[in-house]
């Protein structure tokens, strides 16, 4: 009995974290279920923009996501396929494929760094 409690407790810490919002994985999949949603402000959050960045640029990078989703009659799902990271695990890669409403498909590369602690994708 003891044993099937571990088991379970080990099970759902590995869930946990490979769900967390804090590993280049959970960042990628909060960002495009923010983009989903269509929160797109909240969206750029994700990304490592260290400068301070206007309100304007923020609303005009939000019209832009916008523009593009919407074209695309927005996101049915999506998943995550790939992750790599660096041997230091301060940055790496992840691969996201997806799949939009009018029934096209995008795979799409995410350069993730980990800055005080926290994941981000890194803007170029």
């Amino acid at each position: 009995m003891k044993k099937i409690l571990y088991f379970m407790i080990a099970l759902m810490v590995i869930t946990f974290y490979s769900c967390s919002p804090n590993t280049p994985q959970g960042v990628v999949k909060t960002y495009l279920k923010e983009i989903k949603k269509g929160e797109y402000e909240k969206a750029i959050s994700n990304f490592d923009i260290t400068d301070s960045l206007s309100q304007k640029n923020v609303k005009m990078i939000a019209g832009v996501l916008d523009n593009e989703i919407s074209s695309k009659n927005g996101i049915s799902k999506f998943k995550i396929t790939k992750q790599k990271l660096s041997e230091n695990k301060n940055s790496g890669n992840v691969e996201a494929k997806v799949y939009y409403c009018n029934n096209t498909e995008d795979v799409l590369n995410f350069q993730m760094i980990k800055i005080e602690g926290k994941w981000k994708i890194k803007a170029k």
